[in-house]
């Protein structure tokens, strides 16, 4: 057995074309108020060819294989925020409201077949193995505010909201909301602790909120077909996936304390209590073989990671 056999005959190549335009727009309203939208659209396109060819030696494709796949896609996003920064006397106030949406779209034919003659890589000259291909549509939109409040550099608060709505889950629960709070006191600032030699810094924080995940594949919630069989030389659909109507965003329900210390400018002394509960996790879910599936797509189980984290720096020179 020779490797450098098929080498000789076979191939496997790719060539792709991209193209990404951005487009950013700022005004600036007043010396506190400014308006930005950032929009980006990107196209792509992308060919790949396989051929084993039947003079090389395959397990699976004793006589010659040779596939194309041709996909292109597209997509265009925008993100539109209204920022605002004001100061008077001790109180400071910033943040941004803003909207955000997106589409996608994914297309891809495929074609396959083997038997072809020795060094034939075209595929009117193949025996049709298999043909596929698939369209993908994907949408996205988000509203979002964040607010951050400070009083004589002492006292911190930040505020923020964020609602998600993504294609990828069902209607019912296609909308998500992720809210988030934090405060955070200065105490090396107040009156009491100025000038201290000891304790030259010091802070305690707060956090409360809640993010969301939606990591996994396009329609999960619905059921497909495969109509890759025939019955009486009609073209039949078979079931391959259960629908769930009540598949939606996996949540991350986090929140911490903690404090910071800086003794004597030279030890930095961090500790952080945290408690992490991740609930309606996107899982592939076990089913009865008797509903001819093996697994669904749902919202199941959940996590919790707590603990303790302390950390110290030292400056000894």
């Amino acid at each position: 057995w020779n490797s450098l056999h098929n080498e000789l005959y076979n191939y496997n190549k790719t060539h792709s074309y991209d193209l990404v335009t951005d487009l950013q727009l700022n005004w600036i309203i007043t010396n506190w108020l400014v308006f930005t939208s950032s929009n980006r659209f990107a196209q792509s396109t992308y060919k790949n060819v396989l051929f084993i060819d039947p003079r090389t030696y395959s397990s699976q494709y004793a006589n010659g294989y040779l596939s194309n796949e041709i996909g292109m896609g597209n997509s265009f996003g925008t993100t539109n925020t209204l920022k605002f920064n004001n100061k008077y006397g001790n109180h400071s106030l910033n943040g941004l409201l803003g909207v955000a949406w997106g589409q996608s779209l994914a297309e891809t034919t495929f074609a396959a077949g083997t038997g072809m003659p020795n060094g034939m890589d075209a595929l009117n000259a193949t025996e049709l193995y298999e043909v596929g291909g698939n369209s993908i549509p994907q949408r996205s939109y988000s509203g979002f505010g964040q607010a951050q409040y400070s009083y004589s550099n002492r006292y911190f608060a930040t505020a923020s909201l964020r609602a998600d709505a993504n294609s990828k889950f069902a209607q019912k629960r296609r909308l998500g909301w992720f809210p988030s709070g934090a405060a955070s006191w200065l105490i090396s600032n107040e009156n009491f602790l100025k000038g201290n030699e000891t304790i030259t810094f010091l802070k305690l924080r707060a956090s409360y909120g809640i993010t969301g995940n939606s990591n996994i594949g396009m329609y999960k919630y619905l059921s497909t077909y495969s109509l890759n069989s025939t019955y009486q030389n009609v073209v039949s659909a078979t079931p391959t996936r259960l629908a769930n109507q009540y598949l939606g965003w996996e949540k991350a329900f986090m929140s911490g304390l903690g404090v910071d210390i800086n003794l004597w400018k030279s030890v930095e002394v961090n500790i952080d209590i945290y408690n992490t509960d991740n609930k309606d996790l996107l899982l592939a879910v076990p089913v009865s073989p008797s509903t001819g599936f093996f697994e669904i797509t749902a919202n199941a189980g959940s996590v919790r990671n707590q603990g303790i984290e302390f950390q110290i720096n030292t400056t000894n020179i």
